[in-house]
């Protein structure tokens, strides 16, 4: 009995103090609240998360980090919309993560004939379909780029001129 008494005086004895880094973390959350979006805090301060103050910035490390979230969620949203996503040529992958990237979910769900295109494995008419769109208005040389990139897919060289037409027709419309 008294060697178990012992061992617990020493067990008791042995432990350490709570973690106060842990405790104080717990703490902050509990009174800065969790917010998902920018707010002005109390004074006026733009502010994200739980308690994030954004009036200098972030660092690149956190922007590194937020970036590679971005890119997850853009990789994710190309696999539940585009039919046999990792079956397609990289350069196509390539391309559709970078166009899923800049439009998010909604809008990238809504070019429903370039889907139909991907999923008669139709690069060139997928390609085109890009450069017909708004999004093609909005951000020119992204658009060229990515529409590139999926036709590198197809091999039919005389609907490649045709998507070489487009981009001079959308340039004329551009001014």
């Amino acid at each position: 009995m008294r060697n178990v008494l012992l061992i617990a005086l020493f067990l008791l004895g042995c432990q350490s103090e709570p973690d106060w880094r842990a405790l104080a973390a717990s703490d902050i959350k509990k009174f800065e609240g969790w917010r998902s979006k920018p707010y002005h805090d109390q004074f006026g301060t733009p502010t994200i998360g739980w308690g994030r103050n954004l009036k200098n910035g972030i660092s690149q490390q956190e922007g590194t980090l937020m970036f590679e979230n971005d890119l997850k969620t853009a990789y994710h949203i190309c696999e539940k919309l585009v039919d046999d996503f990792e079956d397609h040529p990289g350069s196509v992958k390539r391309g559709l993560v970078n166009m899923a990237f800049e439009l998010g979910e909604n809008k990238f769900g809504g070019f429903k004939n370039m889907l139909e295109a991907l999923r008669n494995k139709n690069y060139i008419a997928a390609a085109e379909e890009v450069l017909k769109s708004d999004f093609a208005h909005e951000v020119t040389g992204r658009a060229e780029y990515i529409s590139h990139l999926i036709a590198q897919a197809g091999d039919d060289v005389i609907s490649k001129a045709r998507m070489e037409a487009l981009k001079l027709e959308r340039r004329k419309k551009d001014g």
